[in-house]
């Protein structure tokens, strides 16, 4: 068993575990961490629980699966570059459909260049930069043709 399987291993063991009545992203991650695993491949892990995920949701209920978005799992650095708030109002925005996934990604990718953590303010005047930069560049494409 590799190492990501033995982390899919313990995440699933701990949310199954009837002991268990809240278990929360930093607290497996931080139990993980102590278990020796690196950060990179808890990341990989996750998104392999929600890759999966989403395949079953495909492929059983086809009809539901339709409507959804997605699961975007942020990476640890990426959680690390963004408040709570900022990160609430980036899925809450992408789950009401106001973003795509591509925004949301550019988005991230902005975010990520930033020295300092980004706050909602922050994440608010992002998101504009972002969706105005789309809007130019679709303006410019429509005026070329």
């Amino acid at each position: 068993m590799n190492r990501i399987e033995k982390i899919v291993q313990i995440i699933l063991s701990q949310i199954l575990s009837s002991e268990r009545i809240e278990v929360t992203e930093e607290k497996l991650t931080s139990l993980l961490l102590q278990k020796g695993f690196h950060v990179e491949e808890i990341d990989q892990a996750l998104q392999l629980i929600f890759d999966r995920l989403n395949d079953h949701l495909e492929i059983s209920y086809p009809a539901l699966y339709f409507k959804r978005k997605p699961v975007r799992v942020l990476s640890f650095q990426e959680k690390s570059k963004m408040t709570n708030e900022a990160q609430n109002l980036l899925f809450y925005l992408y789950h009401r459909d106001n973003l795509t996934h591509a925004q949301m990604e550019e988005i991230i990718s902005v975010v990520e260049s930033y020295s300092e953590t980004v706050d909602e303010d922050v994440m608010h005047q992002i998101i504009i930069h972002v969706l105005s930069l789309e809007f130019r560049r679709k303006k410019k494409k429509i005026a070329a043709h």
